[in-house]
């Protein structure tokens, strides 16, 4: 028994790919849903493979434009991540949204206008227990919830969904 444990521990070796080349790029993260209440943008540079560490970028002017000509000032709350309260009348389904960042240094970076689509009503939520295979083969499987979602969408309508559970 302790000959066949020894034999499955030497198989396992940790792979660490040789990236060498690192590009400093900027990383903007943001979402507009339609609900009311704060809305966040986070900005920060990309770290190096080997040294993955926060980046945040900080004393950036952050807007977010609407198609109806609205205007959005988001406010630093934290190094990196900017909020701004926008109200139920703003966040309507079919409007197009692009975000502007204006860097201390002068950069600036503006995404293309992005629609809003109208989000099917869910039908039927529910879960399986079940059990999670370890990336560790000589550890036991660990039990968890799966769940599953299902709408009723319209031909044509969106097809790419995310839901947060709370």
């Amino acid at each position: 028994m302790i000959l066949l444990y020894m034999v499955f521990y030497a198989c396992i070796e940790p792979y660490t790919p040789d990236i060498e080349e690192y590009m400093d790029l900027m990383v903007i993260n943001g979402r507009i849903t339609d609900k009311e209440g704060w809305h966040y943008v986070e900005v920060s540079r990309t770290s190096s493979y080997n040294n993955p560490i926060p980046k945040p970028v900080e004393d950036c002017d952050v807007k977010v434009f609407d198609d109806s000509g609205n205007t959005f000032q988001y406010t630093e709350e934290s190094p990196g991540r900017y909020s701004c309260w926008i109200d139920k009348q703003y966040l309507v389904p079919g409007t197009r949204y692009r975000v502007e960042v204006l860097t201390e240094e002068g950069g600036v970076y503006r995404s293309t206008n992005d629609l809003m689509n109208a989000c099917p009503d869910i039908d039927t939520i529910y879960y399986e227990v079940s059990e999670q295979a370890s990336s560790n083969h000589l550890k036991p499987p660990y039990p968890g919830l799966q769940f599953y979602i299902s709408t009723k969408e319209s031909a044509g309508a969106i097809s790419n969904f995310r839901w947060e559970m709370e």
